[in-house]
C-alpha cells in the first residue's frame, strides 16, 4: 500500500484524507471521523509512541501519515501501524515489534531500558537510528538541497524534505521487518555518521557550559547536525543536574521577532541520571515556560506567540514556528524553580 506522508506543524497543510497522526499533535488540528491520533507527548504518556498503539488498530488505505517532527520514533510508529494493517499472523510480528521498539527507545531516550532483555539490541538500535539520519543527508542532496539546512532552506524546502524523509524512513523499516531488505545500519552505513560525530566532539564541548549545575549547549553557528549524545556525554562528565538545554538561533523561524534576540530551545535530560527523570510534563514545565514567554513579550511590547512550548517528560522545546525571547538562564531558572 502506498501511503502519503506529511511532516508539519501547520494544520492548514493537512488534506481531507483520513489522518494518522503519530508522535505529536499539529497545533489547531481537530480529529474527524476516521482519523487516528497517537501522541505520547503528554502527562502520563508512554516512553515511546509505539507502545500506545493498540494491536487491533487498522489504518485506512487512503490514510496520510502525519507527524510534527521527523525522527526515527515517528517512523517506527508508522511502520508498526502499517504492519498491523497487513493482517499478518500475530506471532510473526513479535520480533518486528521488539526491533521497532528498540529503535524508538534509542531515538527518544538515547539508549535502551536497563535489563539484559535488551542487550542484543543496543548496538543495533544505535546504528539504525544513526543510519536513518545519514540517509537523510543523502536524500537532501538527491533532492538538490544543500546540507547547511538552517542557513539555506526555506520553509517549503523543510516541508518537502521532512515529508519525503518520513516516507523513506518508514518504508525502509517496513521492508526490513518483512525480510525484503536489511535494517538501516546493519551494513555499516552509519560508520561515517559516527566518525563525523567524533570529529565534532571538541567543537561541541567548547560550546558547552554550566548554569546552576545544568548543561547548556550553544549551537548557534554550527552548520552540521549535532547528535544530542554529544551534549549528554559532556553533561555526564560535568553537570550535577539531569537537565540539559540546547540553544539555537530563532531568527529563521516563521513568526520572527524583529529587534530582539531570539532563540529556539530543546530542553532535554540526561538519561539514567541519578536524579531520575525530570518529569517535565508531569510538573507542568511546558505551561510555565509558555507563561514566561508571554510575560516577557508583554513587558517588551512584542507580539504574542501563535504556538507554544511542548514535549514529554524527558525532552521537549520551544515552538517550531515562534522564536523564544526568554534567555537561556531564565529558562533554567523556571525549570529549577519547580523543584
Amino acid at each position: 500500500m502506498a501511503y502519503n506522508y506529511i511532516v508539519t506543524t501547520d494544520f492548514r497543510l493537512l488534506p481531507g484524507n483520513p489522518i494518522v497522526m503519530v508522535d505529536g499533535t499539529v497545533p489547531g488540528w481537530t480529529a474527524k471521523k476516521g482519523d487516528l491520533h497517537f501522541d505520547h507527548h503528554k502527562p502520563g504518556g508512554h516512553d515511546i509512541q509505539l507502545t500506545e498503539i493498540p494491536s487491533n488498530t487498522r489504518v485506512n488505505d487512503q490514510a496520510v501519515f502525519v507527524t510534527t517532527q521527523l525522527d526515527a520514533d515517528a517512523c517506527a510508529a508508522a511502520a508498526w501501524l502499517q504492519l498491523l494493517a497487513m493482517g499478518l499472523e500475530p506471532g510473526s510480528l513479535q520480533e518486528s515489534r521488539r526491533v521497532l521498539m528498540a529503535i524508538a527507545y534509542d531515538c527518544d531516550h538515547l539508549g535502551l531500558p536497563l535489563g539484559s532483555d535488551w542487550d542484543g539490541y543496543r548496538d543495533f538500535a544505535k546504528r539504525a537510528v544513526a543510519a536513518l539520519k545519514q540517509r537523510g543527508n543523502e536524500l537532501a542532496l538527491k533532492m538538490g538541497f544543500q546540507l547547511a539546512r538552517r542557513e539555506t532552506w526555506s520553509e517549503s524546502h523543510r516541508f518537502m524534505y521532512n515529508s519525503e524523509a518520513f516516507r523513506e524512513g518508514t518504508e525502509a523499516l517496513v521492508s526490513a521487518c518483512l525480510g525484503h531488505s536489511e535494517f538501516p545500519g546493519v551494513g555499516g552505513e552509519a560508520d561515517e555518521y559516527f566518525q563525523t560525530m567524533e570529529n565534532l566532539r571538541p567543537k561541541v564541548y567548547a560550546a558547552c557550559s554550566l548554569y546552576k549545575g545544568c548543561a547548556i549547549f550553544d549551537q548557534r553557528g554550527f552548520e552540521d547536525y549535532i547528535d544530542p549524545r554529544l551534549l549528554v556525554d559532556w553533561a555526564r562528565k560535568n553537570a550535577t543536574r539531569e537537565i540539559t538545554l540546547t540553544v539555537r538561533s530563532g531568527s529563521n523561524l516563521p513568526n520572527t521577532v524583529p529587534d530582539w534576540p531570539s532563540f529556539s530551545y530543546t530542553l532535554g535530560s540526561v538519561p539514567l541520571h541519578s536524579n531520575g527523570s525530570p518529569r517535565f510534563s508531569d510538573r507542568g514545565i511546558w505551561a510555565r515556560l509558555q507563561l514566561l514567554e508571554v510575560s516577557i513579550r508583554e513587558e517588551k511590547k512584542v507580539g504574542m506567540p501563535e504556538t507554544a512550548w511542548g514535549g514529554r517528560n524527558e525532552v521537549g522545546g520551544s515552538s517550531w514556528r515562534d522564536p523564544a525571547i526568554a534567555s537561556p538562564k531564565e529558562i533554567i531558572d523556571i525549570v529549577l524553580g519547580l523543584d
